[in-house]
């Protein structure tokens, strides 16, 4: 990931199930998202009701119910609230030049990037 071109998203989902991938009160996972400025990643639970967001050109989108989402989690189309923006969490390396790795116990602004 520290090699790959701003806009390089990992995906760290648990597997999808019909064209709705939600299972209330679960965690749906998370992305690893590279931009200009680092390396970042983010909660996959939609806003609105929960269901798996998932990669598109330009962003993220919910299958559930519509709602869009930009490549830093902030929600541009609803049903989700407009403007809000899904949970970011701290990523680290292992060892210098290892392993990324997320800590969902870690929630950081949205601006936190691992350079």
């Amino acid at each position: 990931m520290l090699a790959q071109p701003s806009g390089a998203v990992r995906d760290y989902t648990t597997p999808a199930s019909g064209s709705c991938p939600l299972v209330f009160g679960s965690a749906q996972g998370y992305y690893l998202v590279r931009d200009a400025a680092g390396i970042y990643a983010f909660n996959a639970s939609c806003l609105h009701l929960g269901g798996r967001i998932s990669p598109t050109q330009t962003g993220f989108g919910c299958p559930c119910h519509g709602s869009q989402y930009d490549l830093n989690g902030t929600v541009t189309v609803g049903p989700a609230p407009v403007g809000s923006t899904l949970q970011h969490y701290q990523v680290s390396e292992s060892t210098p030049g290892g392993v990324l790795v997320i800590d969902p116990t870690k929630p950081v602004s949205t601006a936190t990037r691992l350079t």
